[in-house]
Order: C-alpha cells, then sequence, then structure tokens
C-alpha cells in the first residue's frame, strides 16, 4: 500500500526538537508538508527533514494537500479551537499534549471526533514508552490478579509553575498532564479524588485516588528538588502478590514477591536504544498512522483524553476547595 500522507502543523521549538527528528523513522507514513505562521522557520525545518512544502496558512495548506491526517504542536490553547475545526473537515488529528487546556475544551474535541467518524489522538507519549507498555502487560496479565495499588512521585523545580496563583494546575496542565494520564492507562479510570497540600504553595501535593475498579492511588507531587534533578517514580501492586516499579519512564523491575521476573532497562552505553523511542516520541506518532490505515481507534483518542482531563478538572477544584471530588467526564 502506498505511504499515507500526512501534515504537520507547527514548527516551534518543541516540535522541532522532538516530533520533526522522528518523520523519516515512520513506517507507511510521510510528512508532505509543514505550516506555520513564520513561514521561513517552516521551510527551513521541512528542508532539515526531506518535507517538501511549507505554508504559512494551515487551512492552506490542508486544501491543496488534502492529507491523509494532520498533526498539530502549536500550544494547547490553540488546540482547542482548531482541532474541531480540522476534524470537521474530514482529517484525523492528532495533537501535542495537552490537546487542550479545560475539561469543556475536551468534550467539544470528543464530539467533534464522533460526528465527523474521524479519530483524534493527543500526544501522551509516556503510553508509548516501552518501560510502561511492558508494565501495562503485566498489570493485565492473570498473574497480576486484581489492580490494588498504585503509586506515583513526580518532582519539578519553581520554574515549572507560571502561575502560583492556579495552587499548581499550569504545572498540572503543560507538565504533570504525562503523570495524570498514566493512572487511567495502567489502572482504568479514576472515580474520585482528594487532594492535600503542604504549606501554602505549590511545595507539595498529594493526590489520594479511588479506581472505578476499586483499587487505590495516590499521586505526590513536590516542587523541592531542582529542575535539574527531575524524578519519576510508579510503582503498582496487583492482588497476586506481583509488584512493577517503573524509574524515569525508561526503566521497569517486575518481582513476583522478592523474586524479579521481568525488566526492561535501556543500554544507553552501547548505543542499542534511542531516547525517541524510550520516552515514546516515534512511538505515538507509529500509532496514530497505524490507527488511520487500520481504520481504529488509536491509543490516546478522544474519550480517554476526555477522562484524563476530567481527571486533572477533579484534582484542580479538590486543590481549591477541598475535599473529595468525583471524576466527572460529562
Amino acid at each position: 500500500m502506498p505511504d499515507l500522507r500526512l501534515c504537520m502543523i507547527g514548527a516551534g521549538q518543541h516540535a522541532s526538537k522532538n516530533m520533526y527528528p522522528n518523520f523519516p523513522l515512520l513506517n507507511g507514513a510521510r510528512v508532505v508538508a509543514n505550516a506555520d505562521l513564520d513561514e521561513n522557520r517552516a521551510r527551513e525545518i521541512a528542508g532539515r527533514y526531506g518535507i517538501a512544502k511549507s505554508y504559512a496558512d494551515p487551512r492552506r495548506m490542508l486544501e491543496a494537500e488534502k492529507p491523509d491526517g494532520v498533526l498539530i504542536c502549536i500550544g494547547s490553547t490553540l488546540h482547542e479551537k482548531l482541532a474541531p475545526e480540522i476534524l470537521g473537515l474530514g482529517y484525523p488529528v492528532y495533537v501535542e499534549k495537552p490537546g487542550c487546556d479545560t475539561l469543556e475544551g475536551a468534550r467539544r474535541i470528543a464530539q467533534a471526533s464522533e460526528r465527523s467518524g474521524k479519530i483524534f489522538m493527543t500526544a501522551y507519549k509516556k503510553r508509548f514508552a516501552p518501560a510502561y507498555v511492558k508494565a501495562k502487560k503485566i498489570v493485565q496479565s492473570p498473574e497480576f490478579g486484581r489492580p490494588s495499588l498504585l503509586t506515583a512521585l513526580r518532582t519539578k523545580g519553581p520554574s515549572a509553575e507560571r502561575d502560583p496563583s492556579k495552587s499548581g494546575s499550569c504545572y498540572l496542565l503543560q507538565w504533570g498532564c504525562h503523570i495524570l494520564d498514566l493512572l487511567p492507562f495502567l489502572f482504568g479510570n479514576v472515580a474520585e479524588v482528594e487532594v492535600f497540600r503542604a504549606g501554602t504553595g505549590p511545595e507539595a501535593i498529594a493526590a489520594n485516588l479511588r479506581f472505578a475498579n476499586g483499587a487505590l492511588g495516590q499521586l505526590a507531587i513536590s516542587s523541592a528538588m531542582a529542575r535539574s534533578r527531575i524524578r519519576e517514580e510508579v510503582m503498582v501492586i496487583g492482588s497476586g502478590g506481583i509488584r512493577v516499579n517503573i524509574d524515569n519512564s525508561t526503566t521497569m523491575l517486575a518481582l513476583n514477591g522478592d523474586q524479579p521476573f521481568a525488566l526492561h532497562q535501556p543500554d544507553w552505553t552501547n548505543g542499542a536504544n534511542f531516547s525517541n523511542i524510550e520516552q515514546g516520541f516515534l512511538g505515538e506518532l507509529q500509532e496514530f498512522a497505524n490507527a488511520i490505515r487500520e481504520k481504529r481507534q488509536p491509543e490516546a483518542n478522544a474519550r480517554q483524553c476526555l477522562h484524563t482531563m476530567a481527571l486533572y478538572d477533579a484534582i484542580v477544584r479538590s486543590w481549591d476547595d477541598g475535599g473529595i471530588v468525583r471524576v466527572e467526564e460529562s
């Protein structure tokens, strides 16, 4: 079959560093054109990766190219406005995380995807990081038993918080959204949350979680460590006595009691692994292309992303108002 033809909207720093380098590695798909308000910047990066055409107007690009799918990386506020429009034109859409800024925006995107019959996907890369993919397979195995407990720790530096008056919500939306999305990815949808915080500022928060399947969890975020020492530690425990630890998104160790039985550890020393694969950047792009070709919903689809935004919304409401808050999708 001929390669899928994709168009890319955006040529900023994140797109240039983490998306464009993966385009030549895609199987069965190629990016044929890109667009950015700074057309010179679009042309410069297009030349680096063999993209034939560049535009200043994304709508003109779509009219001229009529691609099989559209990739968007221009800022979450604009994602929320542009994605429903492009879905309405009949194109599958992939957006960089977060897919939007508000729960209502996530609802509009999900509705637009369902009306158009076209897939929508948010780039929650950790769903495609090999360490987390292997961890989920273990969670879904009969030996794991029922999901029992999930704990997740994420550290951040003070510079990551753009607006302290929002009680950490900006960090959770723009950077912490990956760890939020991992919770339902690994253990299923979250039913309710209760947030506690240390002191008067966003120094530390702890969110108690109850999953719809009855499992419990805790999400902890601290700004006590410098940004140069960001840590991400996730542990899942099943009723069968299996524990899985994932460290910094790249290393996974599974134990049955005290006996290790599965390990994922990238071989950085010998150059046998690539950061774009281990972090999930290539995997998420390939998933979008595969889902279009196979005419199926992708991982991190519109409904899954709606739940992640509903979880974010519930955490912020509990942070601001206190108490247990239900995760409401609609």
